[in-house]
């Protein structure tokens, strides 16, 4: 039985075996027990017993916080299906709100017992060891730079022994235990780790002081927040929300929240929000964030989510133009008998200086498609050649961006188209 290892998007990237022999049905297994976030590559050892999944080139990281990990598998030779999820080489969430951290390069060892991690974080970079037969992180080196790092091989090797697969690991890794933490619980646990830090010395060193340094944003935070503990295979998670955020219907969307963060599969939220629904229950909730979380709730399930018009296209500004002018005509008859308007035509009413705002902006973007424009950029991009219309007052920087972000690429890359338009713009260019 031949097998084959494949990505599949859209992302967040799954996992999947293509199982194919001779004279047999093509068969397809998924790994969905758990989400991996976003990865386009896949590396193996040098015996086909383990393969790592990451992100490979420059244009992928840093555009998303997902993609600031890469997770290492085991695969059996028997059963042909036989795969598992060993570990994750990821950054603490404490260091990603600073900078947008990356692992911009993973590689496997000669005799496939250690994968080398290249982690960039906040103004250094690190080395990493990861074991390949536990997924314990062995050591680690920090650097103020790394642009490249490789094995030098010794020799010859022979396949290593792997541990016993275990067929319910993703199952564990994939169960949550949810608890409601209050202050006192978390001024206990703070001193806890105080003590630890200052008996065990070096130790966990590091661990404490991120895991003291959260318990203390926690203690910062106002006292309607309701702080709950997530923990899972991977470690603990403390998440606050405001109890009218879960009234009003957020117990789902604090669920979602956490699984996106351990890359758990998107199903396991439905039975964390009954566990966080249960915990609440007896919590006492006053009067007034019982009526705002009513209002709230109101509130979303009557608004319209209107999708953004496309700046270039007139059509679309047209008729987005002819709807708010046909808005405020209704508005200016609603202004002529104030005392019998309901609550939502009063909303209605309230809305007009963010109505005429949106129209004049709307309005001068469309003189500005209607006429020529003053000059025409063109770009060579992966999709082909593509154009940049420029108009009197339009902003060089503005254009630019919007173009990057149209077409996939790189930041960087605005700034410098930009600079290069507004050479073009100078007289006698």
């Amino acid at each position: 039985m031949r097998r084959i290892v494949t990505l599949l998007g859209p992302q967040p990237a799954t996992v999947a075996l293509v199982l194919y022999a001779p004279g047999k049905p093509i068969q397809r297994v998924s790994l969905d027990a758990c989400m991996h976030g976003v990865r386009n590559s896949i590396s193996c050892d040098n015996f086909g017993r383990s393969f790592c999944i990451h992100v490979q080139s420059e244009r992928g990281m840093g555009l998303s916080n997902e993609a600031d990990s890469a997770d290492i598998f085991d695969l059996r030779p028997e059963p042909a299906d036989a795969v598992a999820h060993r570990c994750a080489v990821h950054v603490p969430p404490r260091e990603r709100e600073h900078v947008g951290p990356s692992v911009s390069s993973v590689l496997f060892s000669p005799n496939g017992r250690v994968l080398l991690a290249n982690v960039q974080i906040e103004m250094s970079s690190e080395l990493r060891c990861i074991s390949a037969l536990d997924g314990r992180q062995l050591f680690s080196v920090r650097f103020e730079g790394i642009c490249s790092a490789m094995w030098l091989s010794s020799g010859a090797f022979e396949v290593p022994e792997f541990p016993a697969l275990d067929a319910a690991a993703n199952d564990r890794r994939a169960a949550v235990a949810v608890e409601l933490r209050d202050r006192e619980w978390l001024q206990r646990r703070r001193r806890q780790l105080e003590t630890e830090h200052s008996e065990n010395g070096n130790g966990d060193a590091q661990q404490n002081r991120d895991e003291i340094a959260e318990l203390q944003e926690m203690l910062a935070l106002p006292e309607d927040q309701l702080i709950f503990q997530f923990t899972c295979s991977e470690g603990s998670t403390l998440m606050p929300t405001a109890q009218e955020e879960l009234l009003g219907g957020g117990y789902r969307d604090l669920a979602l929240s956490f699984c996106r963060l351990r890359r758990l599969a998107p199903s396991k939220a439905d039975a964390l929000a009954e566990r966080l629904e249960f915990l609440t229950r007896r919590l006492p909730a006053k009067g007034e964030v019982v009526a705002k979380a009513k209002a709230k709730a109101k509130a979303k399930a009557t608004v319209r989510r209107r999708m953004p018009v496309d700046p270039q296209n007139a059509e679309a500004l047209g008729r987005r133009v002819r709807a708010l002018q046909k808005k405020l005509r209704e508005i200016d008859k609603l202004k002529a008998a104030p005392e019998t308007l309901d609550v939502l035509q009063r909303e209605k009413m309230s809305s007009e200086p963010e109505v005429r705002i949106e129209l004049q902006q709307l309005e001068r973007q469309l003189q500005l498609l209607e006429r020529p424009p003053r000059m025409i950029f063109d770009v060579e991009t992966e999709e082909g050649l593509q154009e940049i219309h420029y108009h009197d007052g339009d902003d060089c920087y503005e254009l630019a961006n919007t173009f990057c972000q149209k077409y996939g690429l790189e930041r960087g890359l605005a700034d410098l188209l930009a600079s290069n338009m507004q050479e073009r713009l100078m007289p006698g260019a």
